[in-house]
Formats: structure tokens, C-alpha cells, sequence
């Protein structure tokens, strides 16, 4: 994927088999083969981030993915899956003075309603999962 590397902030439930080197916030994750703790060093090379979904976890990503690239001297690539909204807070890092940081482009947003996020609870106990359209109005 995009020549990714590494993939950052996954679970052996939703890692990428196409990318090599995984790390999971989960220390029992490392008998599956990731590696932990992705705060553990500078993101070289080109890798994927998907955080927590929570403003404060994404805030930190984005920021670890800007001091990453401002203090390699090797080109850094950090391809990040966030959810897009004009208030949300990681946005205010990724400008400068008011301006767009050298170096990083927004290149699509999906609207939040065209994806389907299963969670790991939601694996586990299928059964439980409702079924959107049986709430939809006719």
C-alpha cells in the first residue's frame, strides 16, 4: 500500500499482510509479530497510520509524523487514515504561521457516512451487531 513499510497502530485484526513491519499498542501483541509501542522511535522510510479515533490520539500522531519528517534528512512519507471535519483538532498542526506546512497535503476525504468501521467487540460477538437497515424508515 503506497510503498508502505510499516504499518503503525495496528492489531492483529486489522494489520496489512502486504506490509512488512507492524506496531499494535498491545504488548500480547508481540507473540503474533508486531512490534510495540509506535512512540518507541522516529517513523522513517513510508509508513501507515491509523490511530485511535480519539482527538487526542490523532493529535499526537499527526504531530509524532511532522517532527518525524522535520528531523530526518532522508525523505518520510506517513500516509494517515483520520476522520476529516473543520473542527477537528489534529487540523490546527498540520498549518504553520496560519499556512500549509511545507510538505503536507491533505489528498481525500471520505464522508464519514460512506465507511463501515466493525469494531474488535464487535468481531468477537457478531451476533450482537445490528443491522442498520432494520432502523431505517420505509
Amino acid at each position: 500500500m503506497f510503498g508502505c513499510e510499516t504499518e503503525l497502530f495496528a492489531s492483529p485484526l486489522n494489520y496489512s499482510a502486504v506490509i512488512p513491519n507492524w506496531y499494535s499498542n498491545n504488548l500480547l501483541d508481540a507473540n503474533l509479530g508486531a512490534k510495540i509501542d509506535a512512540y518507541s522511535k522516529i517513523w522513517k522510510g513510508a509508513t501507515y497510520a491509523h490511530p485511535p479515533p480519539d482527538p487526542r490520539s490523532m493529535t499526537k500522531a499527526v504531530r509524532w509524523a511532522i517532527m518525524s519528517a522535520e528531523s530526518s534528512d532522508e525523505p518520510v512519507m506517513c500516509v494517515m487514515l483520520l476522520p476529516y471535519g473543520h473542527s477537528t483538532p489534529y487540523l490546527a498542526h498540520m498549518n504553520k504561521c496560519g499556512k500549509p506546512r511545507s510538505g503536507i497535503h491533505l489528498y481525500a476525504t471520505i464522508p464519514r457516512d460512506a465507511l463501515e468501521i466493525t469494531t474488535a467487540k464487535q468481531l468477537m460477538h457478531p451476533d450482537k451487531i445490528e443491522d442498520p437497515e432494520a432502523h431505517a424508515e420505509t
